[in-house]
């Protein structure tokens, strides 16, 4: 008959006081007993036969599930487990238990996914004891590389208290589990608990894992697998305030840490952090501001540093590193940076150069020196006149910065300083814009002939992860386009791009849908049609009133689209269809007041044009989060939050009343405002763009750049450049655009301007 999982509870237990009672009868006798070997031979094969039994009890308890979990083995298995790890408490248990497959049995179960917390502990407690002065069945775990599920379980701050205890006992005086735990990192394991919050689970089991460790350091290959930091997070860890150590616990820490610290690669390590600090002194002393007039730009002391930046090995590359730091901070003003540059510039460049040409070799600076370097590079970049010099990091083929950004996603900080370098060569340099702007190939037949830098840009405003980075994608974007517009044409972009054909525009519509904007019309692409409104006298960015008439001459219109430079914008802006969406990142995100007003400027200058209009600022303001975020700008109001901004109809009559008012104050207005809704028809709706441009006119707007620093100033800006981008949508694609959209940028420009008008007659009153 089968017995119960209680009897076998009862049989264990009785197994175990069996050995006590005889034990004890022998100690009451007053003798000690002396057994033969064939006797303890005899009870040692007893014990092993009768704990096989209670195996095959195990694992039949093993394979029974209950209703309540899905964890193999019922309760019944956890009550056998700790009458089991009790037991082994008893030394002449332990050969035994190993011997009868029981420790080999739980030892395998630990590593089970989802194991019950109690049987886990009772599992472990088992193994801790039985292998406790027992070579035997330490032996066992080395043999059956289980010491690696052991120190598995460190990860789990609920058996920290357990696991810690079982690995001494396993490793402690016995050579080769100390060699396994070696090689399976567990003084990683240790160090990284040590040195994290985790202590707190295991801090009085600190003296515990100093003794691990130091059995651990004697093993051969420990240096090759231990962290470097080691020795460092010891010594932290010793002297620490937060976790004071005790006195047995300081000592331990430090002789372990010292141990560790007879190793040359430990060594190395300790030094290369002492670099580090000396590093950070060099950019700490040179950023205070009386160090410049202590050391000016020619004395000996930044002499030297230029010659560490020139002139040291690769070996020196933390000299390298202070040299970028403490030389940035010198060239935080326009006559440093010019004095510095023709010095410091070409080692700069060989650092950018060795980045992207060696990439992982060992020749490659370090992701220190390389932010360092770029960070540098950036004080360098503000000064006009040294823009052009650095216009090579942009030009393909080598493309410098542009490879940085691609080899860097894994690095956002260097990453970010990158792009942000990339701005800042663009920044009022044409002849930066147009390196950066040129075809990727030469050769007409070549994809890259239809790629350029700017894609790569685009890409990466979209893939960033870090939304600073892909703001300063953005703004380097916005900024290609400001040139665009404000600079002669043939400055800014090379006559490669004479050579792309644009996509006919039926098929580019049945490609990419989004392509074109509001625009329903193909017949409307400003390449193709002689009644483009494109604007051949691009090269200033404020433009005289009475070259912007609501009715544009058609000899001028047709002038425009006939003039090759125009043509060449119009090429550039299809081959960068995609622009549009890192300019609606600027204008949608809400961190950054200033980098909003930039995108509303960059989009009124684009939008001015036809060219830039369709392919950029259309597609940059669609979208509920752009509609909405160019609401606020102009009127400061939510289109969103439930408030009516007033029909169009009651804003014109405010509009035209103010603006009546305003003449008495000597004011040139001609404010003619659409009233209703959408749906006209076409010819209307040319009236009503004609009355659009008499209005926009009227108040005299023009696209201007705000200051940032003058807050109220930056939000009076915003709202005129956004009226700008209002009407020229309204004028230029009013017509086409769906009913819904026309009358929310009616509405917008009916309140924008009623604020434009009140402003000026409370200036004036």
């Amino acid at each position: 008959m089968a017995r119960s999982p209680a009897d076998v509870d009862v049989d264990v237990d009785a197994l175990f006081r069996r050995r006590r009672r005889h034990a004890c009868h022998a100690d009451q006798d007053g003798g000690t007993i002396t057994i033969a070997p064939e006797e303890e031979e005899e009870e040692q094969t007893w014990r092993v036969r009768r704990l096989e039994q209670v195996l095959a009890t195990a694992r039949h308890l093993c394979m029974t599930t209950t209703t309540t979990t899905t964890t193999p083995g019922s309760g019944d298995l956890d009550v056998l487990a700790e009458k089991l790890a009790d037991g082994s408490r008893d030394v002449s248990w332990r050969v035994p238990i190993g011997d009868s497959g029981i420790l080999d049995f739980f030892v395998a179960m630990i590593s089970t996914e989802g194991l019950r917390q109690s049987l886990k502990i009772h599992a472990l407690r088992l193994i801790g004891n039985s292998c406790a002065d027992t070579d035997e069945n330490r032996a066992r775990l080395v043999r059956g590389g289980h010491l690696r599920s052991v120190i598995h379980l460190l990860s789990d701050d609920s058996t920290l208290a357990f696991v810690i205890p079982v690995l001494y006992n396993v490793c402690v005086d016995y050579e080769p589990a100390q060699k396994q735990a070696s090689e399976a990192c567990l003084s990683r394991a240790l160090v990284d608990i040590i040195s994290g919050p985790r202590l707190l689970e295991c801090q009085t089991f600190l003296n515990i894992i100093c003794k691990l460790l130091a059995l651990l350091v004697s093993q051969d290959g420990e240096f090759n697998v231990a962290n470097p930091a080691t020795p460092t997070l010891l010594f932290h860890l010793a002297a620490s305030t937060q976790y004071p150590p005790d006195l047995e616990d300081f000592c331990g820490l430090t002789s372990v840490a010292l141990a560790y610290l007879t190793s040359e690669p430990f060594q190395v390590q300790l030094l290369k952090q002492v670099w580090n600090v000396f590093v950070n002194m060099f950019a700490d002393i040179s950023a205070l501001p009386v160090f410049p007039v202590l050391y000016p730009i020619r004395s000996p002391a930044v002499r030297r540093l230029v010659s560490w930046l020139a002139n040291v090995p690769s070996s020196l590359a933390h000299l390298q590193t202070a040299a970028c730091l403490a030389l940035g901070n010198l060239s935080r003003s326009d006559e440093s940076s010019r004095s510095l540059l023709a010095d410091v510039y070409p080692p700069l460049c060989r650092i950018l150069s060795q980045a992207v040409v060696n990439t992982s070799t060992p020749a490659a600076p370090s992701a220190q020196l390389l932010h360092a370097a770029l960070s540098f590079l950036k004080n360098l970049a503000i000064p006009v006149v040294n823009k052009p010099v650095m216009g090579h990091l942009l030009e393909p083929p080598l493309s410098i910065l542009p490879q940085i950004w691609s080899m860097t996603d894994t690095q956002p900080d260097t990453q970010f300083v990158a792009v942000s370098l990339t701005r800042l060569a663009l920044t009022d340099c044409a002849a930066n814009v147009a390196r950066f702007c040129a075809p990727l190939s030469p050769d007409t037949s070549s994809p890259a002939h239809a790629r350029s830098n700017v894609h790569k840009l685009i890409d990466l405003s979209q893939r960033a992860d870090a939304e600073p980075t892909k703001i300063e994608a953005g703004r380097a974007i916005a900024t290609v386009c400001r040139m665009l517009h404000t600079a002669p044409i043939d400055a800014v972009l090379p006559v490669g791009w004479d050579d792309y054909e644009i996509p006919d525009p039926a098929s580019a519509q049945a490609s990419t849908p989004i392509h074109l904007g509001y625009m329903s019309s193909p017949g409307s692409l400003p390449a193709l049609s002689p009644s483009s409104a494109s604007d051949s006298h691009s090269n200033n960015s404020r433009r005289s009133s009475s070259s912007h008439s609501s009715a544009r001459p058609s000899a001028t219109a047709a002038a425009a689209a006939a003039d090759p430079l125009v043509q060449r914008r119009v090429r550039f802006y299809h081959a960068h269809a995609q622009m549009y969406k890192p300019l609606r990142g600027l204008l949608t995100q809400r961190a950054w007041p200033g980098v909003r007003s930039e995108a509303l400027f960059v989009l009124a200058l684009m939008s001015r044009t036809r060219e830039g209009m369709d392919v950029g600022a259309a597609q940059a303001v669609s979208g509920p989060d752009a509609l909405r975020a160019l609401s606020e700008a102009v009127t400061g109001r939510d289109m969103i939050d439930g408030r009516e901004l007033g029909g169009g109809g009651a804003a014109a009559a405010r509009v035209a009343e103010q603006a009546g008012m305003l003449e008495g104050f000597g004011y040139s207005t001609a404010v003619s405002m659409m009233v209703g809704g959408g749906g006209g028809r076409p010819e209307a709706m040319e009236g009503v763009s004609r009355e659009v441009g008499d209005m926009v006119q009227g108040l005299g707007l023009e696209p201007r750049q705000a200051d940032p620093a003058r807050s109220a100033g930056l939000r009076r800006v915003d709202r005129e450049n956004g009226l700008v981008l209002v009407a020229e949508m309204l004028k230029q694609q009013g017509a086409t655009m769906p009913s819904f959209q026309r009358n929310a940028f009616e509405e917008i420009l009916a309140g924008g301007s009623e604020m434009v008008l009140g402003e000026r007659s409370g200036l004036q009153a």
